[in-house]
């Protein structure tokens, strides 16, 4: 948790214990054509955060006041399905701002 709020990224090693091709897809994904992956892309405002993005071509920024560029990454989110209606739902009550103690 440390890492994400403070750093802004963690890298994840993987332990002698998980199998060695586990991320195998993910970098055939990563590796794919920019039409391969925007057909990821989340269509609808709601389904946001989901889906792929590509921070470069859609000039995500983290800080947009203090960042002249955009984020050096792409990503690709999912998760439980009534994670989507936790989020909206958080972020309706003013979740993820500077004074929200439970972020």
């Amino acid at each position: 948790r440390h890492a994400c709020e403070s750093v802004g990224f963690f890298y994840l090693r993987r332990p002698a214990s998980l199998p060695p091709d586990l991320f195998d897809g993910a970098r055939r994904f990563f590796r794919g054509s920019r039409e391969t992956k925007d057909a990821y892309k989340a269509r609808r405002k709601e389904d946001h955060p989901f889906g792929y993005q590509h921070a470069v071509h859609e000039n995500i920024k983290l800080d947009p006041t203090g960042q002249a560029q955009p984020d050096q990454r792409e990503q690709l989110k999912f998760g439980r399905r009534r994670y989507l209606s936790d989020y909206h739902s958080y972020m309706a009550r003013g979740g993820g701002s500077q004074d929200d103690e439970n972020g």
